[in-house]
């Protein structure tokens, strides 16, 4: 049967013409808008007049109506009772808003959070919020460590990024998916190089080589690594960092690292400090073999005044820290310097041995037997000149005439410019003709380099001094015994590696010498050097 228009709204009418008492709502105000609008709006208008108003509808009286009004049974089974008591709710509360719940759930293997825009869900921890009706809701999905973002489901399918709109029309329920990114790791390797090699240590923990010397690390991280050198050793740098001091390496590869460790370099002038201001011991250091050309310039006899001698360790043997040298000493004769004959130099069978053991790269204890006497003596490195950090050729090292002047030489110790030189030589006293003729030596223990042209700027001129003092072997060292007297000068003009320049190494020269005093008075002789192999 088909119900006319009339009909309807005359049963529409007197549904909304019910009047009832107050009475507590139990509804969902903003859900009864539309059926109020749909069953009642017709004769009490929008927002409820105050007919209705007057009248506050309960949930009750209206089914009452429905079920016992004649005219409005047409109603019954149209509205059900959560409709009914959703439109009492509203004519209560005309102003009420229509919210829609928003649910997020979380999958994958992995995890993360989904934040929205206006505020509500933080997902994680509270993954539903209610938005009112038409509210765009942007939510945001955000990787935790480890993790990586896949995608939305629900009410989210159609998006491909990490962020997602809802527009809020009814109840929704988005998904995400969260997997996890497998870690890739990558391989620190580190080596060890130089004849004392020390140790290697990471930051964070992993490497410590000499025993660990690999470990891995995960993409990004960075690793710290510090460099140990033994005693007797220094670090000398990285293949991957510059300097000396830590390395910091990020690793985005596999990476492999070289520690450079070096023997400590002992080449200088050694002595007993000031109490025994007078004699010294030049040491001589080359790499990479670190083998040490070692002269000691003393004096020899046991009376006082003893004439200045010296004795020489052309090699030797480390220890396996390279802390302790231990080599043969020999006390050559020779030839008169001013008419030097190679052939006439005797080095004779060794008169002692020697020991000196490094306690830090600047002190040491020297232990030796000489013609079966022995002696201990504390030493150090001497300091002398002034310090100058201006450029300048590097000339330290010992030098002699090459194998036509076998027999002699002259050790250079620098100190930023300054050049102390001890001439090993033989003097006047022989026991032959210019043959047999015992060692002395002269000090130059400071001077000056040239100035103007090239080469004046390379030559370094210096006074040179002969000693006596009293007996050193065995004893220790009376230093108000010794005599100094200035017996001339010495000048080397070097020939620098690199034509014409004034830094840098030198490796040749000229030595000039004027004695003024002495056994040697009025003797001036040139000599071509160079630096001694050994």
């Amino acid at each position: 049967m088909r119900v006319s228009h009339y009909f309807v709204r005359v049963f529409i009418a007197a549904l909304c013409g019910v009047a009832i008492g107050a009475s507590a709502q139990v509804g969902d105000a903003a859900a009864g808008r539309q059926p109020y609008i749909d069953n009642c709006a017709a004769c009490h208008g929008l927002p409820p007049d105050s007919d209705a108003r007057r009248a506050a509808n309960s949930p009750a009286v209206l089914s009452n109506a429905i079920n016992s009004v004649n005219t409005m049974f047409i109603l019954r089974g149209l509205l059900t009772q959560t409709q009914i008591n959703n439109i009492a709710a509203f004519i209560a509360n005309p102003n009420a808003t229509a919210t829609f719940p928003l649910s997020v759930s979380r999958q994958g293997t992995g995890n993360g959070t989904v934040t929205s825009t206006p505020f509500g869900i933080s997902c994680g921890s509270n993954c539903t919020a209610n938005f009112n009706s038409g509210t765009l809701v942007m939510l945001m999905a955000e990787p935790g460590n480890g993790s990586t973002f896949v995608g939305w489901g629900g009410a989210c399918a159609a998006e491909t990024i990490n962020m997602c709109h809802v527009t809020m029309d009814a109840a929704k329920s988005a998904t995400v998916t969260f997997n996890t990114v497998a870690v890739q790791n990558f391989t620190l390797s580190v080596s060890l190089t130089g004849a004392a090699a020390g140790r290697v240590t990471s930051s964070p923990a992993g490497i410590d080589c000499g025993s660990a010397c690999s470990a891995n690390y995960s993409a990004g991280t960075v690793v710290t690594l510090t460099a140990v050198p033994p005693a007797g050793s220094v670090f000398t740098g990285w293949n991957l960092c510059t300097g000396t001091g830590t390395c910091a390496v990020t690793m985005s590869s596999a990476r492999n690292v070289t520690a450079n460790f070096a023997p400590i370099d002992y080449s200088d002038m050694w002595w007993a400090g000031e109490n025994e201001n007078g004699w010294g011991m030049a040491i001589t250091q080359h790499s990479p073999s670190n083998a040490q050309f070692n002269a000691f310039y003393v004096y020899e006899g046991s009376a006082t005044p003893a004439p200045a001698t010296w004795y020489v360790m052309p090699g030797g043997a480390w220890s396996n820290n390279f802390t302790v040298y231990t080599g043969d000493l020999y006390r050559p004769t020779g030839s008169r310097l001013d008419k030097f004959v190679s052939a006439n130099v005797v080095a004779g069978g060794p008169v002692g041995r020697a020991t000196i053991t490094y306690t830090s790269a600047t002190t040491a204890v020297l232990s030796y037997t000489i013609n079966g006497v022995s002696g201990t003596k504390n030493i150090l490195r001497q300091p002398f000149g002034p310090a100058d950090n201006s450029p300048g050729l590097q000339v330290g090292d010992l030098w002699w005439g090459d194998t036509a002047q076998n027999g002699w030489g002259f050790s250079i110790a620098q100190q930023s410019r300054t050049l102390f030189g001890v001439w090993y030589t033989y003097g006047t006293t022989c026991t032959g003709n210019n043959a047999g003729c015992q060692a002395t030596w002269y000090v130059m223990p400071g001077g000056t380099w040239g100035t103007g042209s090239t080469a004046a700027a390379n030559t370094y001129t210096g006074k040179i001094y002969a000693t006596t003092a009293a007996p050193w072997l065995g004893v220790p060292f009376n230093r108000p015994t010794i005599n100094v007297t200035e017996v001339g000068t010495v000048s080397i003009a070097f020939t620098p590696d690199t034509v014409g320049a004034t830094t840098g190494l030198a490796s040749r020269g000229v030595l000039t010498y004027n004695f003024t005093a002495g056994p040697y008075a009025g003797t001036s002789q040139s000599k071509p050097i160079l630096r001694q192999p050994f």
